[in-house]
């Protein structure tokens, strides 16, 4: 795999697993619709666009708390869902999507840590191409944290990824002791 390169473009063959064109398609409309609102693609579609092994189900993307108007405007077939659940604290979460594509918006992403809301970066500084567009990706770091709640496996596959001393960057920044493994909100 190759290692962690935020500069490095999507579409460098030495990183990232092909998405499907429907994916890269959804994102690029996302990217133009969405100009100058700032957002970042999160969970698996992140992971596989930084190189790792996943097969990306739907697209996940996170922004802050005052986009919601703008992605319920881009989005087709809006459903505005909880924003708590398990793990989750989200300022809002909604399902809608793009050229056929599943998408989840978590606006003001947060998680739920030893009963404490611990508020995600929403927007990186790391960008990938996707044609001839730039997107923005969530910050990989801390989703070791989100991945270690829901899907170990995923956590494992972006912590090589990322390393060590990232994830531990991103656990002092967010205040999580960085051997927090999981869930501990009530259901």
């Amino acid at each position: 795999m190759a290692p962690y390169d935020p500069g490095v473009a999507r579409n460098d063959s030495s990183i990232g697993r092909p998405l499907s064109h429907h994916f890269e398609g959804a994102l690029e409309t996302l990217a133009a619709d969405l100009e100058g609102i700032p957002w970042g693609v999160a969970g698996s579609t992140m992971v596989a666009l930084l190189g790792g092994d996943v097969k990306p189900a739907d697209i996940d993307i996170t922004c802050h708390s005052e986009a919601f108007e703008a992605f319920r405007s881009t989005l087709d077939d809006v459903i505005e869902m909880e924003t708590g659940g398990p793990i989750w604290r989200n300022a809002w979460w909604m399902r809608g999507s793009v050229s056929g594509v599943s998408v989840d918006v978590m606006g003001g992403p947060a998680i739920d840590v030893n009963g404490r809301r611990v508020d995600l970066t929403a927007v990186s500084e790391l960008e990938v191409a996707i044609g001839s567009n730039r997107v923005t990706l969530a910050d990989p770091a801390e989703w070791v944290f989100v991945y270690r709640s829901i899907d170990p496996a995923k956590a494992a596959v972006l912590a090589e990824i990322v390393g060590p001393s990232d994830i531990a960057a991103a656990g002092a920044r967010l205040g999580i002791d960085p051997p927090y493994t999981g869930l501990t909100a009530p259901e």
